[in-house]
């Protein structure tokens, strides 16, 4: 399909402003994959955000957890679910081709657990590790990917 100077440039802005209206929903998506991300990695493996332990359980918290059938190898910071349920997008900024999506607790008391539990193991919770720092990008270059193909061929 041949076009010409015209028709690209006209093919060009429309590209610029369909990325400018939908950037903010790529990068929304791309947090909440990122957050189901970091969920899955504490669940399955208890792993933080360099790939080490989280931590490990006490005694009594084994006991615990053994108790109501939970696994007790690592931490996993799923007890009753409600801390991971709560979390979600809390903050959305957009300015432009600039969009801050926070993740957070959306109620307090999934807050004072989040918190709690980073003071305790003495890491943070939802920070992201390399690979989904990776993945996250890859979520914004698929969809600009496809809007790039739709415009400009």
């Amino acid at each position: 399909m041949s076009v010409n100077l015209d028709q690209f440039i006209q093919n060009l802005k429309a590209f610029g402003s369909a990325y400018e209206s939908e950037f903010p929903d790529m990068v929304l998506e791309g947090a909440i994959s990122a957050k189901s991300e970091i969920q899955d990695r504490f669940i399955e493996s208890g792993q933080d955000s360099l790939g080490g332990a989280f931590g490990e359980y006490t005694p009594y918290t084994k006991t615990l957890r053994g108790a109501k059938g939970l696994q007790t190898s690592f931490v996993d910071l799923k007890d009753t679910g409600d801390m991971w349920r709560s979390i979600g997008v809390v903050n959305k900024e957009i300015n432009g081709a600039k969009a801050i999506i926070t993740l957070g607790p959306k109620n307090s008391d999934a807050l004072m657990k989040l918190n709690d539990n980073s003071e305790r193991f003495g890491k943070q919770i939802l920070e992201l590790s390399d690979s989904e720092e990776e993945n996250f990008g890859d979520v914004i270059d698929f969809k600009t990917q496809l809007l790039i193909n739709q415009y400009l061929g």
